[in-house]
């Protein structure tokens, strides 16, 4: 045995190499039947039994049983308070035998009303080895604070061991920056489930502020046209519609609908912008790549509310539920067979899209409606990209074409027929996006 705890630290100094060590524990020292170290205010005392196993560590004498009773949900084994600085990665590293399923998060104290101070936790790994085996864990903080705790997270744990945890070591590490990507490349997606590419991710994006909910959540869009608006799970900044805002966020799918959370970097770059409403049948808005966008649409009321207040509209090309969330008590009961012009953000929710008017004035009754709007599939070629000083696009018939910015401040327009070359010289370099009546794609600018 004491060659083999040894070993052990001598694995966890190699962990440890180029990173700053701000936490160690072989599990041997308790105190009051509890760990030292762990067990702190974050921990779940019920449903969670932690026990010391005097027998099989592999560093030092003890291990930490933990087992989550029958049909719980995830229980959290916590670190005592700690400092944590803003953007600043750690490794967790853990060495642990058993059975069950183990993850880490942290409380780091940041104040969104959308997490009320955890951080997301990293996906479960699942634990299944009669053997000490060492799992390797990085999460990134979202604020300073003197009083974070590290979490393990453990859930389905399966007698007689259940999960044992041998050593726990956190290291400061150097993390990647996030990509930046675009809204358009946050929610373009060909999976059937909607889900997007960056599901589970952490990256640098932005856009135009379309709509504030009262709670300070907010919706945002890069341009317009298909696949161009996002939901924003965060009440903790103050912006307006108008807004063009940057930040760093995690990419996550709640019950399919695409969400930006726990926001890091925050910056309003400018006020006032410009934004407008995709018109759209209704067909069209009840599809995955209207999800998040602002349109306007037009259609008959084909049935009465049903007991959540919603009603189908449809201008001869599907239906398309609305849904009085936003409206409260300016929702007034619509009239069956009646037209209206409906204006408002799609969401998604118990598995149906449905378009959610903001205000009274977003629902308009009308006697016709006029000739219904199909999507814009153009087909057009931009070259070269790369480019330095000139951007030729190629398409058939007047269009107007938009340059954007990657946060969708919209840098250049103009009408283009046929051959059309853009003087793009002045632009700094980066990359940006042509739109072309909602038909996007991206080029650099060297």
């Amino acid at each position: 045995m004491k060659k083999l705890y040894i070993l052990g630290l001598s694995v966890l100094s190699i962990a440890s190499i180029n990173a700053q060590n701000v936490f160690s524990s072989d599990l041997s020292s308790w105190t009051g039947g509890e760990p030292d170290g762990f067990m702190g205010s974050k921990s779940h005392t019920a449903d969670l039994t932690v026990t010391e196993i005097t027998t099989g560590a592999d560093h030092g004498t003890s291990t930490a049983r933990l087992e989550v009773a029958n049909g719980s949900s995830h229980r959290r084994f916590s670190t005592q308070p700690m400092s944590v600085t803003d953007g600043q990665g750690y490794e967790v590293v853990i060495y642990a035998k058993g059975e069950g399923e183990l993850r880490v998060g942290m409380f780091d104290d940041h104040t969104p009303t959308s997490s009320a101070g955890y951080i997301s936790y990293t996906p479960y790994t699942t634990i299944n080895t009669a053997t000490t085996t060492v799992y390797n864990f990085t999460v990134v903080a979202t604020n300073t604070a003197s009083n974070a705790e590290f979490i393990i997270s453990v859930i389905n744990t399966v007698a007689p061991n259940h999960i044992e945890i041998d050593s726990v070591a956190i290291n400061e590490v150097t993390v990647a920056p996030p990509a930046t990507v675009s809204v358009y490349d946050i929610q373009f997606t060909t999976d059937p489930s909607g889900d997007s590419p960056y599901k589970d991710q952490i990256v640098s994006t932005g856009g135009i502020v379309y709509h504030v909910r009262a709670d300070g959540k907010f919706y945002m869009s890069s341009g317009t046209g298909p696949w161009s608006g996002i939901y924003v799970f965060e009440g903790n900044y103050t912006v307006a519609p108008g807004d063009s805002v940057t930040f760093s966020g995690e990419v996550v799918e709640f019950f399919n609908l695409t969400e930006l959370k726990s926001l890091t970097n925050f910056n309003v770059v400018s006020q006032g912008n410009f934004f407008i409403a995709n018109s759209v049948s209704t067909a069209a808005a009840n599809t995955e790549a209207y999800e998040g966008c602002l349109v306007s649409t037009c259609g008959t009321v084909t049935a009465a509310p049903n007991n959540f207040n919603e009603y189908p509209i449809n201008d001869g090309t599907g239906d398309v539920l609305t849904d009085d969330f936003l409206l409260g008590g300016a929702y007034v009961p619509p009239v069956v067979g009646n037209k209206y012009l409906i204006k408002g953000i799609v969401d998604f929710s118990f598995g149906d899209f449905k378009i959610l008017p903001r205000n009274a004035a977003d629902v308009q009754v009308t006697t016709a409606c006029i000739t219904s709007v199909t999507e814009n599939n153009i087909d057009y070629n931009v070259y070269p990209n790369p480019t330095n000083d000139v951007l030729n696009i190629e398409v058939e018939g007047n269009h107007n074409v938009s340059i954007l910015d990657i946060n969708g401040k919209i840098m250049m327009n103009q009408i283009t027929n046929g051959f059309t070359t853009i003087d793009v010289s002045g632009l700094a370099s980066g990359m940006y996006l042509i739109n072309v009546e909602g038909n996007m794609t991206k080029f650099i600018k060297n």
